[in-house]
Order: C-alpha cells, then structure tokens, then sequence
C-alpha cells in the first residue's frame, strides 16, 4: 500500500480539502522562498534555492503512486532530493547562511 503526500489548503466556498500534485505543491514552494527572500532580503534567488532544495524532509524512501497511475514507486525516484519543503528548517538554514556561517 501506497502513502499519498497530500497537501491540506483553502478552496472555493470558505472550505478546506486535502490535494496533490505540482497544483498544490508549487505555490507552497513558492510561498517559503518568498518568505524566506522578506526576512532575508540579501540572500540571492540562487542561494534561496539551495536553501529550501537542502533542508527539505527526507521522504525518499516512501511509496507513492506515479503521476496518474496506480503504480507505486519510491518518493524518491520522482524528485532530485528525495524530500518535502521544510519551513522550519529552511528558515533556520537561511540563518546560518545569511550570517555567514
């Protein structure tokens, strides 16, 4: 049996539904590297990036279905870190890099 990583948000009506896909999990990416640029304003895009791409949550080994299919592959194989974004520990990486350590 397969674990679907589904992210839990806002939809039309004032309700709320879990959902996947690169629907879901764009603008959540997109909304961690726009925090992180506001609190760390002279962090650049790139460094940014390699922020959130390196503090992610280990899930590689995890099975989930293939992209409309019902075949089940490991997390890992679908993605080039093997792992989920992680705000926390974007946020505490962004500390070090932007004090330069």
């Amino acid at each position: 049996m397969h674990q679907v990583l589904e992210i839990y948000s806002t939809v039309p009506q004032s309700e709320y539904e879990e959902s996947q896909g690169t629907s879901m999990a764009a603008p959540m990416v997109t909304g961690l590297a726009a925090l992180l640029k506001s609190y760390f304003p002279s962090l650049t895009m790139f460094q940014i990036k390699d922020i959130i791409l390196q503090s992610g949550q280990d899930v590689k080994e995890m099975s989930t279905p293939l992209p409309g299919d019902e075949v089940s592959v490991p997390f890992g194989s679908l993605c080039i870190t093997g792992s989920i974004a992680n705000t926390y520990n974007a946020v505490k990486l962004a500390e070090e890099v932007s004090a330069g350590k």
